[in-house]
């Protein structure tokens, strides 16, 4: 489904990938586990298309698609939470919802949408008109994960989706994660939490200062004396 073949990416001269290759198959929970500063969320922002590769391909669905502008690739059916959610928080739980809605057409479909998620995160029908700036911290993670979901994505590329969250909000999140993907929604998760993200995925990358180091199945570094050493607690 996604491919990145020999990706080079920059900031200015600090070089942040090099080398990347990897591949997402449709209907997979993918995870990238690394250290603060690895790469994750640059290899995220060069498949959206935020920072462009210097070098290297980037394939969805069989098409190019490192050459076009953000909001095409939104429509090509790539959608990212960010780190830190970043809602909107003077407009209400719905308005954020509606924006992510932005790019699409099919306006029965979108209200359809709404339903599902508001069936996934009740609390967010529950508090549809207050502003999103009132919520908790899940409920914003909530927020931010339903309002990408409303950009009807084929792939949905998480960022950092634990970060800061109570351990039973946790556990929460990554249930409504492995519920999306049932529903047919391919993922790409960034999480330090190494042992959440290996017990859903199905493969995984580990990345150390822009470049994989390791990958293999979830079982497979679950079992790996290295990554479980550096990741795993031992």
């Amino acid at each position: 489904m996604l491919e990145l073949d020999n990706i080079y990416a920059n900031y200015g001269s600090v070089k942040a990938l090099k080398g990347v290759s990897l591949n997402v198959k449709q209907n997979s929970i993918v995870a990238l586990l690394g250290a603060n500063g690895a790469g994750k969320s640059s290899i995220l922002k060069t498949i959206t298309n935020l920072l462009r590769p210097h070098s290297g391909s980037i394939t969805f669905l069989g098409e190019r698609i490192d050459r076009l502008k953000p909001e095409k690739t939104v429509r090509k059916g790539i959608v990212m939470v960010p780190e830190g959610r970043q809602v909107f928080p003077e407009l209400t739980v719905y308005e954020n919802l509606l924006i992510g809605s932005y790019a699409r057409k099919d306006r029965a479909q979108v209200k359809k949408d709404f339903k599902f998620v508001y069936e996934l995160f009740p609390i967010l029908h529950e508090k549809m008109k207050d502003p999103a700036g009132t919520l908790s911290g899940g409920q914003m993670q909530m927020l931010a994960i339903g309002r990408g979901l409303m950009s009807k994505p084929t792939l949905l590329l998480l960022d950092e989706p634990s970060l800061g969250l109570a351990p039973i909000m946790v556990q929460e999140i990554f249930r409504i994660i492995e519920e999306i993907n049932s529903r047919g929604t391919t993922i790409l998760l960034v999480e330090q939490n190494a042992n959440m993200a290996l017990s859903i995925s199905d493969y995984a990358y580990v990345l150390e200062t822009g470049i994989i180091s390791n990958e293999g199945s979830a079982a497979e570094l679950q079992n790996n004396d290295e990554v479980r050493q550096s990741y795993l607690g031992g």
